[in-house]
């Protein structure tokens, strides 16, 4: 190889390992996003459950107590 190839060649190196490395720290981002969104999905399931389970409960209590 020569110099001038070398020289030539170092910019689109930089540039192509410089786009690499945005590219993996934007990914990084990206997963941390997807996980608090799957662990905020969990927790809003959960709740969902313990008010449906409340909600039955009152529906039984009703029915018990001879309401509507």
């Amino acid at each position: 190889m020569t110099t001038e190839l070398i020289i030539a060649l170092l910019p689109s190196i930089g540039t192509a390992l410089t786009v690499w490395i945005h590219l993996n720290l934007e990914v990084a981002k990206l997963r941390v996003r997807v996980d608090t969104l799957e662990g905020d999905s969990r927790e809003l399931k959960r709740l969902l459950k313990e008010v449906h389970d409340m909600v039955m409960d009152i529906k039984i209590q009703i029915a018990k107590s001879g309401g509507a």
